[in-house]
């Protein structure tokens, strides 16, 4: 019996038996898009937050409106902290992980789409 070369096995859709599976390289789509720009938001919320707790203003923060509507009470009071650690560092590292794997996400990688599930469940 001769011996067939791989090009006769040929599947469903011409696709030969056995190869991975090519997907034509698609852009970010919109929804990754718009994550990515939530990610970079929240980054750089998370940086000023953190600028504003290890330098605090002296007049008070551009979002101080009120006695109740105030950042430099929510960067400043008791739960600003969690174990001695500022939340917006947290944040930061938290937002870091997000736009990597967001912008991972965007190369069409699925198994990154259970890390961002779950990464995004734990935040």
């Amino acid at each position: 019996r001769e011996l067939m070369d791989s090009s006769d096995y040929v599947g469903v859709g011409g696709v030969v038996a056995g190869s991975p599976v090519r997907r034509p390289q698609q852009g970010p789509r919109p929804s990754n898009r718009l994550l990515l720009l939530l990610s970079c938001v929240g980054l750089a919320l998370a940086v000023w937050m953190a600028y504003e707790y290890f330098y605090p203003p002296a007049g008070g923060a551009v979002c101080d409106f009120s006695d109740v509507l105030s950042c430099t009470k929510l960067i400043t009071g008791g739960w600003a902290t969690l174990l001695r650690v500022p939340i917006a560092i947290l944040g930061i590292n938290w937002f870091v992980v997000l736009t990597f794997i967001v912008l991972r996400m965007s190369s069409g990688r699925p198994s990154l789409l259970d890390a961002f599930m779950w990464w995004v469940a734990t935040g």
